[in-house]
């Protein structure tokens, strides 16, 4: 059953992967016909929403739903905002999109774009500052550090899902290449790599993976496969499969959930909510790793800085 459905996910993701496309240049992107604006004008009721079709320093172009086209002058805007329909509005894109609760989405990061967050628990005790950077429009690079103090994730040994014990300082790394992104539709590559320390000796846990992402800013799904390699005798190792989504509950607040799995044994449910403000976010979520010894829960709080958004 686990052969057939890596398999199975092995070939979508191929099929994925040879849809035809311009080119990691061009799909790095977004199509400025497919951004959404609200504007509001100053000393004129109402505001006007439409698709953006020609934008330079002093205009703007939108085209209404009724089909006819508006050329605005700038500097008779009094707010503005692109992004993505929501209702009989328009909110601004997530520029915390490319990633989910503790794992990758297929969007990229933009050209210079970036974040720094700092995850944490009171209970158990950890830190996890953690800083991401965009490339080219294509590439993604993640590095932090996770701080614990006592046990992060525990089961039994013979339920194949022991990361982190007693106190230790773990380093992860974490790199993805986006090779198809378009207004509904993102696949992605990469690699993510931790040392887990042990009192006498280092334990590594690897993973490559492939992962795409369907649907807009207002709601996507995710689903995606990895391969992961651990070198000790009680962790995951084999295929690992991906499936997760988020949605808007209200323009400043999204739903995200995230589920990680083996199938044999090693199974991680997370949950949480995504407060926007501008540059900033707030990420309040619950880790649920679960096996035939029960549920553990695991919450999470993450503030988050995002800079480069244009």
């Amino acid at each position: 059953m686990i052969k057939k459905a890596t398999c199975l996910f092995a070939f979508w993701l191929l099929v994925i992967l040879t849809i035809p496309d311009s080119g990691l240049a061009q799909t790095a992107q977004l199509n400025n016909e497919s951004d959404q604006v609200m504007i509001v004008q100053r000393g004129k009721p109402g505001r006007l929403v439409g698709t953006v079709t020609y934008e330079n320093e002093k205009v703007i172009r939108i085209r209404k739903d009724d089909g006819s086209e508006l050329t605005i002058e700038k500097n008779t805007i009094l707010s503005m905002v692109k992004g993505t329909r929501y209702g009989s509005g328009v909110v601004a894109r997530d520029p915390n999109s490319s990633r989910s609760v503790i794992g990758p989405t297929a969007r990229p990061l933009g050209s210079g774009q970036g974040y720094v967050s700092l995850s944490g628990a009171p209970w158990p005790g950890f830190l996890a500052p953690t800083v991401s950077f965009g490339l080219g429009g294509f590439l993604s690079l993640n590095a932090g550090v996770i701080i614990t103090k006592g046990d992060l994730i525990i089961t039994q040994r013979d339920s194949n899902c022991v990361f982190l014990k007693d106190d230790s300082n773990c380093v992860f790394l974490n790199g993805k290449i986006s090779f198809v992104h378009r207004p509904k539709l993102n696949v992605a590559a990469g690699a993510v790599y931790l040392n887990l320390p042990r009192p006498d000796y280092y334990d590594e846990f690897g993973a490559i993976y492939g992962i795409g992402t369907f649907g807009g800013e207002a709601a996507s799904f995710n689903v995606g496969l990895g391969l992961s390699y651990y070198s000790g005798e009680d962790g995951p190792s084999g295929p690992i499969y991906i499936i997760g989504g988020e949605f808007l509950v209200s323009p400043r607040v999204k739903a995200l959930v995230e589920n990680w799995s083996t199938l044999q044994g090693f199974n991680l449910i997370c949950v949480g909510l995504r407060f926007l403000i501008k540059n900033l976010a707030l990420e309040v979520s619950v880790a649920i790793p679960w096996s035939s010894d029960g549920l553990k829960f695991r919450p999470m709080i993450s503030p988050v800085y995002n800079f480069g958004r244009r």
